[in-house]
């Protein structure tokens, strides 16, 4: 999981980046895999490696399971907020 601390700058985690389609990313040294953030339970997903994924308004997520993908379907902009 990804520590809320505001200042990325201090957090022990990669840094994190905006993707070509607006989703926040970030890559792990280790294997180099990319990663995404499940929006449901904020779990950290291999982009590679996810359970599922979706494409919402031009921006693809990752989900670690399933379960997560259709919970965001059903109400994408509770996990998401209003753009």
């Amino acid at each position: 999981m990804i520590c809320g601390s505001e200042d990325l700058t201090e957090s022990p985690h990669p840094p994190l980046y905006k993707g070509g389609d607006g989703g926040i990313r970030f890559e792990i040294k280790k294997g180099g895999d990319l990663m995404a953030i499940d929006p449901v339970c904020k779990m950290t997903v291999s982009e590679e490696k996810a359970a599922a994924r979706t494409e919402y308004k031009g921006k693809t997520y990752y989900f670690c399971a399933k379960v997560c993908k259709e919970k965001f379907e059903k109400e994408p902009e509770k996990y998401i907020g209003k753009k």
